[in-house]
């Protein structure tokens, strides 16, 4: 009976309100093509800024984050000015840069056709990074921004499978 409850709560949200429904177990985003599920346990909604995107924030954090990662689903087909930075694959784009002095932000874009996603992760520095973290930089060079996905390859890995299999 829960069940059928929750289909039938998810089915009103969609037709009052076709993106974001909030379940009481979960977070349910509608896209095109699918419907993604959320865990309350694992997920807090963020706020929307814009109506074309929904934010979510992660609440466990793994011990390279120095903040949890921040997901905004994009209900629009992604560009060509949003595909920046290094193209790991047909489909998903990675860019760092230093925002908070000390720390590497990262930022995974990936085109899921009718919609995209970008994930932004702020990591703590590893002992013999390559790259030079003690000051502000928007922009890094394509060789700093490769250097930094060989140091950061597991995390950036862990990262594209989240979004490819939960978003």
């Amino acid at each position: 009976m829960r069940y059928h409850n929750k289909l039938i709560f998810s089915f009103l949200g969609v037709l009052l309100c076709p993106s974001v429904v909030s379940a009481a177990d979960g977070l349910s985003l509608v896209v095109p093509g699918k419907a993604i599920e959320l865990s309350l346990d694992d997920w807090a909604k963020a706020k929307d800024e814009m109506s074309f995107a929904k934010n979510y924030e992660e609440k466990r954090m793994s011990s390279s984050h120095k903040f949890g990662r921040m997901v905004t689903v994009y209900l629009i087909p992604m560009s060509d000015d949003r595909r920046l930075g290094l193209k790991i694959s047909d489909n998903e784009y990675l860019e760092f840069f230093i925002v908070n002095p000390g720390f590497i932000t990262a930022q995974t874009r990936l085109d899921k056709g009718g919609y995209w996603v970008l994930c932004r992760e702020t990591f703590f520095k590893k002992s013999g990074l390559p790259v030079d973290v003690s000051a502000y930089k928007p922009f890094l060079k394509e060789n700093e921004n490769r250097l930094l996905w060989q140091f950061y390859q597991a995390e950036v890995d862990e990262t594209r499978y989240l979004l490819n299999s939960r978003f």
